[in-house]
């Protein structure tokens, strides 16, 4: 069931400064772990070896997993309900493929 990966967003996107500055900065919250690494890393024995293996190993991890919940997001719902404002794409992710457990999705 790839059908709304070949479409994507076409015709569903404006791209003007203000939306892409909104998009940044929501993006940011996401990374406000690097402002706590200076206080952890007094408290981890090793730091000089454990934490550059924490970001080596974590940052892919990261990635890899964030890509793949897009994925199956594009993959289970189609374009307009992602792009609607009525409600969390996870939660309708939850609806759509858990069925009764669908619960999970918000206890999760």
């Amino acid at each position: 069931k790839t059908d709304n990966l070949n479409v994507g967003f076409s015709g569903k996107t404006d791209a003007n400064f203000g939306q892409y500055a909104n998009a940044f900065f929501g993006g940011l919250w996401a990374y406000d772990g690097w402002n706590q690494l200076n206080l952890v890393a007094e408290e981890v024995k090793d730091p000089y070896k454990n934490l550059p293996r924490a970001i080596f190993f974590g940052i892919p991890m990261v990635i890899v997993l964030y890509l793949l919940v897009n994925i199956s997001f594009l993959t289970a719902l189609s374009t307009e309900e992602i792009s609607s404002p009525t409600g969390s794409v996870a939660i309708m992710f939850g609806n759509e493929m858990l069925g009764v457990m669908s619960f999970l999705m918000p206890v999760s």
